[in-house]
């Protein structure tokens, strides 16, 4: 599968490169504050806020936003 990854990325445009933004790393810590003293494991906040909410409190989403949790591990 990976294969078939590498040869589509072949043939894609360059993007732009990322560039941080403080409005997510600020949504980001606050569902995690939530969530991770409560023990959920959950895109959903337990004010049942979802994510383009969550950004939505710093500032406008715009583009496209993904949500990637990772739980338990110590490593990237």
């Amino acid at each position: 599968m990976w294969e078939e990854a590498v040869e589509a990325l072949k043939w894609q445009s360059p993007m732009e490169p990322l560039k941080w933004d403080d409005g997510l790393a600020l949504a980001a810590r606050d569902h995690c504050e939530d969530i991770g003293s409560k023990g959920l494991v959950t895109h959903t906040g337990s004010d049942a806020s979802e994510v383009f909410e969550r950004i939505g409190r710093y500032g406008r989403p715009t583009g496209m936003q993904a949500e990637n949790l990772s739980f338990g591990s110590v490593t990237g």
